[in-house]
This record gives structure tokens, C-alpha cells and sequence, in this order.
């Protein structure tokens, strides 16, 4: 009989590109729809426990 020798090949890379690219296009949605919602809130930009108080100018006095 006849001996075949069979070559293994080697891993295709496309699959782990192609995964790699779907995990950074779902990272990407979640953190668009997070500060949409964030945005809605109107908690954008803004911390949300820092409140800075609104002084009167010391030279004027509030009633004349």
C-alpha cells in the first residue's frame, strides 16, 4: 500500500480578526448608548455630589 503523508495546516489568523474587530464594535455601541443615556439625564459633563455655592460680592450689600 501507499503511504499519504498529510500536512496539517496552520491556523487561520481571520477568525481571531475578525472577533477581535466584533468585541471593539460592541465595546463601542455599549459606551455610545451609556453616554446617551447619560446625556438624557442632563449628567453629562457635570460630577454629581459638587455643588458650588453662589456668593454675594461683599461690597454691595444685597438690599440698598
Amino acid at each position: 500500500m501507499a503511504e499519504l503523508k498529510v500536512e496539517r495546516k496552520q491556523p487561520s489568523i481571520w477568525p481571531w480578526i475578525l472577533g477581535l474587530l466584533v468585541l471593539v464594535l460592541a465595546i463601542f455601541v455599549v459606551v455610545q448608548v451609556t453616554r446617551r443615556d447619560r446625556r438624557e439625564d442632563g449628567r453629562e459633563g457635570r460630577p454629581a455630589d459638587v455643588h458650588a455655592p453662589n456668593p454675594e460680592p461683599a461690597d454691595h450689600p444685597a438690599n440698598p
